[in-house]
């Protein structure tokens, strides 16, 4: 069966991914060195706005942004390279050409569905959060995106 509905979270990793980050998924990757030079942006839905005369979605959007050293056992976590990722994300929420009627289409794997990102803003800045794990970075910021999807062309 063919995907022919967007689902929020697919949205939010294809908005990241338009912001130019490559790594940018729904879940980590055990593996961390298939991400370490990169980083990952880890997104999850925690709120919604629903319309109910609308089909506009509004949705909040958790982006967990992780950073890791190669070597598991470094004293010093890559706080910089992951607040710099964080900071990329909250600096494009401020950047109408970047956060304002941005059309997208969701991978093929998705359906190539058409969604238009209608605005992403920020409502919680980056904030630095506890890591099990001392070779690894953590940042947690809150965004909302209003989208909604368009006509199959």
């Amino acid at each position: 069966m063919a995907n022919s509905y967007a689902g929020t979270e697919s949205v939010a990793v294809a908005w990241l991914k338009s912001l130019g980050l490559t790594q940018v998924a729904t879940t980590v990757p055990e593996d961390h060195t298939t991400w370490y030079t990169t980083g990952i942006v880890q997104v999850e839905k925690t709120g919604a706005v629903v319309d109910p005369f609308l089909k506009l979605r509004s949705n909040v959007i958790t982006c967990h942004v992780w950073a890791a050293r190669q070597d598991r056992n470094a004293q010093n976590p890559p706080w910089n390279q992951a607040n710099q990722i964080a900071e990329l994300i909250s600096d494009a929420c401020y950047d109408s050409s970047k956060s304002v009627n941005i059309g997208l289409t969701l991978p093929a794997s998705l359906g190539s569905l058409p969604v238009k990102v209608l605005s992403a803003w920020l409502i919680q800045d980056p904030t630095r959060a506890p890591s099990d794990e001392q070779f690894m970075a953590h940042y947690v910021l809150d965004l909302q995106i209003s989208w909604v999807q368009l006509p199959a062309n």
